[in-house]
């Protein structure tokens, strides 16, 4: 194939032609300046990219320093398949389905809070086995109130209105055989 370079500097092949650069031993092609490319480009072997590397399936840092995925502003870093990973940390993580064989928090003396958007609950599909305390939660009524699931199901309720000769009026909901205390 012949190679054609023009005036403008381009270098092209004749129709379908491959160009071939090839520098002799251990010699290196050097770009300088910035590349631009369009269409696909196929990499055999190690990839490079300041400190990032890619090499078959794996992106890694080959020198320090960890690797931080940001999309944009609104979107979002998708992970087909499993992911996998010795320690996973994140800010925020959504989960339609969260399968794990431990929950636990690695501060020192720190709780773990689990919870619900509005009005929805935490529910335990299995049994469920404390090795330690169950401590109820306290409510504290200060004023008139109607008591609720949400808010006074299972829970020690204390009558705490200050100076304790207010009236308060307690509202119970209907009887529906919940089995709610």
């Amino acid at each position: 194939a012949d190679l054609n370079i023009t005036a403008d500097g381009s270098i092209t092949s004749d129709s379908n032609g491959d160009i071939v650069i090839d520098p002799a031993g251990t010699g290196e092609i050097v770009l300088t300046g910035t590349v631009t490319h369009t269409g696909t480009q196929n990499t055999t072997g190690q990839l490079n990219v300041d400190n990032l590397r890619i090499d078959g399936n794996t992106i890694s840092a080959p020198s320090t320093g960890g690797i931080t995925l940001t999309p944009q502003a609104g979107s979002t870093v998708a992970l087909g398949g499993i992911a996998t990973a010795t320690e996973f940390q994140a800010t925020l993580g959504e989960f339609t389905t969260l399968r794990a064989d431990a929950l636990q928090n690695d501060t020192s003396d720190g709780d773990l809070a689990i919870s619900t958007q509005g009005t929805g609950a935490v529910t335990v599909a299995s049994q469920l086995t404390l090795s330690g305390s169950f401590k109820k939660a306290i409510h504290t009524f200060t004023a008139t109130d109607a008591i609720t699931e949400t808010e006074h199901a299972g829970r020690t309720l204390l009558l705490g209105e200050v100076g304790g000769n207010a009236n308060v009026v307690l509202t119970l909901p209907d009887a529906t055989g919940s089995g709610n205390i």
